[in-house]
C-alpha cells in the first residue's frame, strides 16, 4: 500500500488539474499497432513495435540475470516490453482509450485489475499505471493469440530476416530506449535479490 502511494503522490508531483479524453471510444490496438512480445531465454529479450509511426524497439534480458529467478518470470517479462512501450511512445497515446493485446492470458487479468500478489511485477505495474495517469492513457488488456504478433515476436527473438519480411516498412534503427527504464529495470531484480 505504501508503494501505491507513493505512486499516486509521484503523479500529483506532474498533475495539472485537468484530465480529458477526446476519444470516447476505446481504440484498438491493431488501429494503433502496438505489439509487443517477450522470450523467456537469457540469451534473447523483448521487443514492441508501433507500427502507425514505423518505430520498433527491442533490448536483450540483462546477462546477470542468467541464474536469477526473474529469467523464469514470463508474467514480467512480458509486462517489460509494454511498459517499455509506455516509457517510449506514451506521448503519442496521449488522451487515448487503448486496448492492449497480449499472448499471456495471466497478464490479461493483471493489466485490467492493475494489481498482482508478486512485488516484482507491481513495481512495473506501477510504473505503467503512473505513465497511463500522467499521458491520460486508459487501458484495457485483452488476450490474443501469439500467432497474431509474428512482428513483436520475431523482434524477441532476434529474428532479423523474419522482423523485416514481416514488416518492411519499420524503420532502419529502433527507437532508443531511455537509460533511465534501463536503470530501473535492472533495478527491479536487485530489490528483489
Amino acid at each position: 500500500m505504501r508503494a501505491d502511494i507513493k505512486t499516486w503522490l509521484l503523479f500529483l508531483e506532474y498533475f495539472n488539474g485537468v484530465t480529458s479524453y477526446r476519444i470516447v471510444d476505446w481504440t484498438n490496438d491493431f488501429d494503433l499497432e502496438l505489439f509487443t512480445d517477450s522470450a523467456e531465454n537469457i540469451e534473447l529479450g523483448c521487443g514492441a513495435i508501433l507500427g502507425t509511426c514505423k518505430q520498433w524497439a527491442c533490448m536483450q534480458w540483462p546477462a546477470q540475470w542468467k541464474w536469477l529467478e526473474i529469467i523464469k518470470d514470463i508474467t514480467f517479462l512480458e509486462l517489460v516490453p509494454i511498459v517499455m512501450a509506455f516509457d517510449i511512445w506514451g506521448g503519442k497515446l496521449a488522451g487515448k482509450k487503448v486496448i492492449l493485446h497480449t499472448d499471456n492470458q495471466a497478464l490479461v487479468s493483471i493489466l485490467n485489475s492493475k494489481t498482482f500478489k508478486s512485488k516484482r511485477v507491481m513495481r512495473l505495474l506501477r510504473n505503467l499505471v503512473l505513465r497511463g495517469l500522467v499521458y491520460n492513457i486508459q487501458l484495457k488488456a485483452t488476450h490474443i493469440i501469439g500467432l497474431h504478433s509474428i512482428k513483436a515476436d520475431s523482434l524477441s527473438r532476434q529474428q532479423w530476416s523474419r522482423f523485416r519480411a514481416s514488416f518492411p516498412e519499420a524503420e532502419d534503427h529502433p527507437t532508443l530506449i531511455p537509460q533511465s527504464f534501463l536503470q530501473a529495470i535492472y533495478d527491479i531484480e536487485l530489490e528483489s535479490c
